[in-house]
């Protein structure tokens, strides 16, 4: 999601209507676009790291990279669910086979 592209609309928009506004300077503003964006980058990397955990990889940063490679600028948690879950039919070797492993320790 491109948030100065959704706030320019919402500004486009608010012009011409008769709502009341205000006027902020243009450093305060890009200072909360780029607080804003850093969140939206931290809550991707959030949901990214829950998705992977998940599915016990035997190297975190291996499978984040080969997911984050497959992910379309498509950021929401069940697109990223879909892609970890691709990467681990795909490449079953970056996972702990829970139950090959289970039967080791138990024999």
């Amino acid at each position: 999601m491109n948030i100065d592209k959704t706030l320019k609309e919402q500004l486009e928009s608010l012009s011409s209507s008769d709502d009341e506004m205000i006027e902020i300077p243009i450093d305060l503003l890009n200072g909360v676009i780029n607080m804003m964006q850093d969140l939206q980058k931290e809550n991707f990397e959030l949901k990214l790291e829950k998705s992977i955990l998940q599915h016990l990889p035997t190297d975190f940063e291996d499978v984040k990279a080969v997911v984050v490679d497959k992910l379309d600028n498509n950021y929401d948690s069940q697109s990223i669910n879909n892609v970890v879950n691709e990467v681990r039919k795909q490449y079953p070797n970056l996972f702990i086979d829970m139950k090959s492993f289970l039967n080791r320790t138990l024999t």
